[in-house]
């Protein structure tokens, strides 16, 4: 469980980095550091066909409409668990719902380990010298407390 000064480093931290980075931004980094580390994880994603398909670079992929339009409703998503951190009966109901629409798209347990990775990835070069050992602390018991609050089988 999160501690008050975690959520506190959190919702700070959050603020900082989309105060001066948009949300196309964040979310690009967020799916390059996925799809770097782990290139298979396109075959989930329907903005990736041409990509998976050689067609297209990935570059065409991350400038495309589709992809743009997910990677903001991903930070959205961030956005909006980091601003209700401290109103869980309002968010918990959210994270599941949300949780659920993804057990449809095949997201399974270990997708949210991938996105995690590629979550802290992201705050890692967004955050520069201020990535402290307190915020990635703070960060990890966040991530910890949203992954088990959306994977229905993590309940």
């Amino acid at each position: 469980m999160a501690t008050e000064t975690q959520i506190a480093i959190v919702q700070e931290t959050w603020a900082g980095i989309t105060a001066s980075i948009d949300n196309k931004t964040v979310g690009t980094i967020l799916f390059k550091h996925l799809f770097k580390t782990t290139p298979a994880a396109t075959a989930i994603f329907p903005f990736a066909e041409a990509y998976n398909g050689g067609r297209h670079t990935a570059e065409d992929m991350y400038a495309s409409p589709r992809f743009l339009s997910h990677a903001v409703k991903v930070v959205s998503a961030v956005n909006l668990a980091v601003t209700y951190l401290k109103d869980l009966p309002t968010l918990v109901p959210i994270l599941q719902s949300l949780g659920q629409k993804h057990v449809a798209y095949g997201v399974v347990t270990e997708h949210y380990d991938l996105v995690g990775g590629a979550l802290i990835a992201t705050l890692v070069d967004a955050l520069g010298e201020k990535w402290t050992v307190d915020v990635k602390e703070a960060w990890l018991a966040i991530w910890g407390l949203l992954r088990s609050t959306m994977d229905p089988d993590a309940n």
